[in-house]
């Protein structure tokens, strides 16, 4: 019994973590959702300061919009985290592209020599016809038929990670731009909630 209650406490507990949103776009949501509330509790603090309803009321309303204020900042500073991590990690991609390209270019460049060396000793064709018997001319063309299809392959894999290299650049690029956005938003939320502590002190 003791056991069960346990894990029925685990589960209440640990259930919020989990329904928590992990991704830019349910924190999007979320931030629309309290922009909304912020705007719908302005419009009503307005519309009973118009009225002239009592104090409490003002209180309590400036109340539950500061409280949608700080949870406007906090899902902004979570937004912020999760930029950060994804710019680490695209980071760390990019350095061992740069690695991976460097390599591929030196290997390939070396390739180029050494074809180019071969070439120069001796003509393919003449690789061939040096050949003492038909099955060392048959092994030796298809030598020379494996190395050319690698060295279009080690040529494609530059080309391909060399384009990756552009894409992840551009990613980080708009995700640091995205970052400092939301930075300076989280400032301007910030100030405005002083003012709105202000204003509550005001009202009381």
């Amino acid at each position: 019994m003791p056991k069960i209650f346990l894990f029925l406490l685990f589960f209440c507990l640990a259930t919020p973590m989990w329904s928590q949103p992990t991704t830019q776009e349910q924190l999007e949501e979320r931030k629309a959702k309290i922009q909304l509330e912020i705007q719908e509790k302005e419009q009503l603090l307005q519309s009973v300061k118009s009225k002239e309803k009592s104090i409490v009321t003002q209180l309590l309303i400036q109340k539950e919009k500061i409280g949608l204020k700080e949870k406007l900042i906090k899902t902004t500073e979570k937004q912020t985290k999760l930029l950060s991590n994804d710019i680490y990690t695209n980071q760390l991609k990019i350095n061992q592209l740069n690695r991976d390209l460097d390599q591929l270019r030196k290997d390939y460049a070396e390739m180029i020599v050494k074809s180019y060396k071969s070439r120069s000793e001796q003509s393919r064709a003449m690789f061939l016809l040096s050949s003492q018997n038909f099955l060392q001319a048959y092994k030796r063309a298809q030598y020379m038929k494996q190395y050319a299809s690698y060295r279009k392959m080690q040529g494609e894999e530059i080309k391909g990670k060399t384009n990756q290299l552009v894409v992840y650049n551009n990613k980080i690029g708009a995700q640091k731009n995205e970052k400092e956005k939301l930075i300076v938003e989280n400032e301007k939320e910030k100030q405005q909630l002083v003012k709105e502590k202000q204003e509550q002190e005001k009202i009381a």
